[in-house]
Formats: C-alpha cells, sequence, structure tokens
C-alpha cells in the first residue's frame, strides 16, 4: 500500500528542550500542528568510502563507513495558524530571553535577537513526525530561517526553516500526543507599520489601508552544519532497525541577519523617501500582523518585530497592477546592545510561561 504524504502527523514541543537535545518525552508537552509544505522524516546516515583512493586497484569504492547521523531539516508553512506553536516558533527563532508583559485584554511576550554573551545556540525544539510505520522522534531543532510576510491581495504567512542534530528515536514511544486543534485566533487582513521621525512624531503607516502593498521580514540566523566534534557521542537504533553513528551535540547560530521592507502606494507625502533622501535615522519601528480582538478587547492577537533604530536605506519606485508605488528596505542600527537589538513580539491571551 501506499502513504500518502497528506497524512503526516506533526507535533513540537509546547516549551523549549529543558536541556538542548534532549528529547521532551511526554505527550502532554507537545501540540499538534500544520504545514502547508508536505513533508516526512526518514533517519539516514552519511557514508564515507575509500573510492578514488590510490592502491585499491579500482575508482570504485571496496567498502562504505557509517559515519554521522544526518541532520534532519523541515519546511514548516501557515497561512492559518500564526498565533499558537507558529508564534513560539517565532520568538525561538530570535533567541533571546522571552519577557511577558500585560498588554490591555492580553499579554505581550518579547524575545530579542542573541546579545553576544548569551551564546549562540538557539533553544531547542523536540518534533515528532508520523506517516505509516515511520514514528520519528527529533531533538535539538533550531529555526535556520522565519519570515513572515503578506501582501495586500493574501493572508499573512509564516515560515519556518529547521535544522536538527540528527540525535532521535525512530519508533518513538511518546504516548498522549493530543489530537490537532483547529485554531480560532485567524490571522485577518490588519497590519502595524508604525515608526518614530527625527521629529518625535509616529508615522503610522497602517492607518494607509488601501495604499498598502506587501511587508516582509526575514530572520537568517545562519546555523553552523556539521559542527563535528571528536566528543560527539554514537547512537545506535534499536535493534529491528539496525545502524551505528555518531550524531553533532549542537546546531550554533553564527552571525544572525534581519531583512525588513515593505511597499506602499505613492501618495503626496511619501515621508520614508524622503528621510531616505536626508539619511536620517528614525526609531521604533513596528511591523506585524493582527488577528481577532482578545476578551472583550481592545487587544488583538498580533506577531511581528520591534526594531529600535533604523534607517531607510533604499526608496525605489516600483509598479502595483499599474499604480505607482514605492519598496522601502530598512537597515537595522544597533549601536546599543541590547537595548538596540531587533525583538520578536507576540500578543495573545497567555498570561505566562509563552516561550
Amino acid at each position: 500500500m501506499a502513504f500518502r504524504t497528506r497524512n503526516t502527523k506533526l507535533w513540537a514541543s509546547r516549551l523549549p528542550e529543558a536541556t538542548y537535545n534532549v528529547a521532551v518525552t511526554a505527550g502532554a508537552d507537545f501540540e499538534a500542528l500544520v504545514s502547508s509544505n508536505p513533508f516526512y522524516l526518514l533517519p539516514v546516515i552519511e557514508k564515507t568510502s575509500d573510492a578514488g583512493q590510490i592502491g585499491t586497484g579500482t575508482h570504485f569504492a571496496t567498502h562504505l563507513c557509517n559515519d554521522y547521523w544526518a541532520q534532519p531539516g523541515v519546511d514548516f508553512a501557515t497561512q492559518i495558524a500564526l498565533f499558537t506553536i507558529y508564534a513560539r516558533f517565532w520568538l525561538r527563532a530570535f533567541g533571546g530571553t522571552v519577557t511577558t508583559a500585560a498588554a490591555g485584554t492580553g499579554f505581550k511576550h518579547t524575545a530579542p535577537l542573541q546579545a553576544e554573551d548569551d551564546g549562540s545556540q538557539l533553544p531547542g525544539t523536540t518534533m515528532i513526525v508520523e506517516n505509516g510505520p515511520q514514528k520519528v522522534l527529533e531533538t535539538g531543532m533550531v529555526p535556520a530561517t522565519a519570515t513572515l510576510s503578506k501582501t495586500r491581495r493574501d493572508r499573512p504567512t509564516l515560515s519556518f526553516s529547521f535544522v536538527g542534530t540528527g540525535n532521535h528515536v525512530n519508533q518513538h514511544a511518546v504516548s498522549g500526543l493530543p489530537s490537532y486543534a483547529s485554531d480560532q485566533s485567524c490571522p485577518k487582513s490588519g497590519i502595524t507599520v508604525k515608526y518614530t521621525n527625527p521629529d518625535a512624531a509616529i508615522i503610522d503607516l497602517g492607518l494607509q489601508g488601501c495604499d498598502f502593498v506587501d511587508l516582509a521580514v526575514a530572520l537568517n540566523n545562519n546555523l553552523l552544519i556539521g559542527d563535528r566534534c571528536p566528543s560527539d557521542p554514537e547512537l545506535t537504533m534499536p535493534t529491528t532497525d539496525g545502524g551505528t553513528a555518531n550524531v553533532v551535540t549542537r546546531v550554533l547560530r553564527q552571525e544572525q541577519g534581519l531583512d525588513v521592507g515593505f511597499t506602499f502606494l505613492l501618495d503626496t507625502t511619501n515621508p520614508e523617501y524622503t528621510l531616505h533622501l536626508t539619511n536620517e535615522n528614525c526609531t521604533n519601528l513596528v511591523i506585524g500582523v493582527r488577528g481577532p480582538v482578545i476578551g472583550a478587547g481592545p487587544a488583538t492577537y498580533e506577531l511581528g518585530v520591534e526594531i529600535p533604530k533604523i534607517n531607510f536605506r533604499t526608496a525605489a519606485a516600483t509598479d502595483n497592477e499599474g499604480n505607482a508605488a514605492y519598496g522601502v528596505a530598512v537597515e537595522v542600527l544597533v549601536q546599543d546592545v541590547p537595548a538596540d537589538l531587533p525583538k520578536a513580539y507576540v500578543i495573545n491571551e497567555i498570561a505566562s510561561d509563552f516561550r
């Protein structure tokens, strides 16, 4: 029989691993999720051989050796469940310590980019992927990239690329995994795009609803893949599967990169273009997408990024379905660490331990 990729079931640990690369094993500590990117996982071993070596009498291999378990990579994307486990992923991708404060009828959770003295290991997530006979648990999964995007025509999209260490359990024994429960906090058409100009005036572009064209926030953690150490342990699969190979013990980030930009239709003011020409810095840029009202309001579900200090690096002419528009690329400025570091933020109804 054939097993359909569409029938893959996915879970991720609700909280980061208490110790990086050590599995979360209680079913109640997982959250089911969905993705528009179809995939499933098969643990595989990278092998080495003597192919091409002098003295064998042939350029073909005479034998192979098991080397390392391959580091798994998975891609997730959603337009629906932005405010559930995906919101936790958004905070984990930035990597800094999460803080929570009341925000109207909701709570605001923020996570800055990691400062250098925070180390370079991002929070680890345990993931479970099941399809047919394959029931794989992977530990130490960290976001390589995280992207929030929206166009005027489409719902917002949140997408991630994760990479793990290769430490895994095939035919895991985690019981009590939750069923998928549909999320009612659906993203709406609302956006937040605002900043403070050099005259201390707040420029709220989100109020120009029909002038909006698109926005994008793209984080790249530049993960160090294949960071192998002489002390890396061996992992042996259960006897029903066989196979022994080493696994890496960490997936460190290198320099985090953050690309931010937005596009609006040309109007009579376009202050970003003027600020680009005069090379003036601005502060408190907030870019995000919103969901429904929380409780009695006025707070809404929201997810995005806050950048304390910026410059409009480019402001380029473009076309949007025949309308004149201009696209702005934001330069992140950091002079004071950690005060100037960009922060991921999530606003929801959860009061504590959302990370």
